[in-house]
C-alpha cells in the first residue's frame, strides 16, 4: 500500500474542511497590517494639519531693522519700534492700522521674502521705509 505523507494527508483534511479547521490562517496579520496603515494615515493627517497652520502664521511677525539703526518687532497683537510698543490690527490684505494716541493709523505694508515696505501717508505725501527681516 503506498503511504502518502503526513504533509499530503493535512493538505487533503484542510482541502476538504468545511471551514472550521484548526489549521485555518490566522486573521491577525492583516487586521495588524490595517491597523498600522491607520495609525500612519492618521499621523501623516496630524502632520500636515501641524503644517498648514504653522505655513499660515502671519509673515509679519517677527523682527526687522532699517538702514538707520531702526529696530521694529512685530507679534500677533503689538508692533514695537525702537523700544515704543503699539497694538495694531490688520484691516485689509496689505494694509494694518497702528494704535497711537488712541487712533488708528493705516499703513501699507508689501512683503517680499524677507523685505517688508512700510508706505506711510504723511504732509508731504508719502514716505516708504524698507526693512530686512533679521534671523532670530
Amino acid at each position: 500500500m503506498n503511504r502518502k505523507s503526513d504533509f499530503d494527508i493535512v493538505d487533503f483534511i484542510i482541502s476538504h474542511s468545511d471551514g472550521r479547521s484548526v489549521r485555518k490562517k490566522s486573521k491577525l496579520p492583516r487586521i495588524l497590517l490595517c491597523v498600522i496603515l491607520g495609525v500612519l494615515i492618521i499621523g501623516i493627517c496630524v502632520l500636515s494639519a501641524i503644517w498648514s497652520v504653522s505655513s499660515k502664521q502671519n509673515r509679519l511677525f517677527g523682527t526687522w531693522s532699517a538702514s538707520g539703526g531702526v529696530t521694529m518687532t512685530i507679534n500677533d497683537k503689538n508692533i514695537t519700534i525702537n523700544g515704543k510698543t503699539s497694538e495694531y490690527i490688520i484691516e485689509e490684505k496689505n494694509v494694518i492700522a497702528i494704535k497711537m494716541n488712541n487712533e488708528y493709523y493705516k499703513i501699507i505694508y508689501k512683503l517680499d521674502g524677507d523685505s517688508l515696505t512700510l508706505t506711510i501717508p504723511d504732509e508731504s505725501g508719502v514716505s516708504e521705509l524698507k526693512y530686512t527681516r533679521k534671523s532670530d
